[in-house]
């Protein structure tokens, strides 16, 4: 049922009106609101911790069909897409 539900929350969230700040580290989760959301409306930043500090890197738009590509993977290449 876990897939059903990620699935469908991303559904959710994609025709929804209002605005979401979403963290995870699922990727059926990213890749379905990807896939469900208009590029034009969606933000996403990859976050790490440099000398005791949190970084954040915004993902150019050009990168996140790179990102739908990587599948997956996402979470293992995430130097690619900052």
């Amino acid at each position: 049922s876990f897939p059903y539900y990620t699935k469908f929350l991303a559904e959710r969230i994609a025709h929804s009106k209002n605005q979401f700040f979403i963290t995870t580290h699922n990727p059926y989760f990213l890749i379905s609101i990807l896939e469900k959301t208009k590029l034009e409306e969606t933000a996403i930043f990859i976050t790490e911790i440099m000398d005791q500090r949190t970084v954040v890197h915004p993902v150019p738009e050009e990168k996140i069909s790179e990102l739908l590509d990587a599948n997956m993977d996402v979470f293992l290449n995430l130097d690619k897409f900052k």
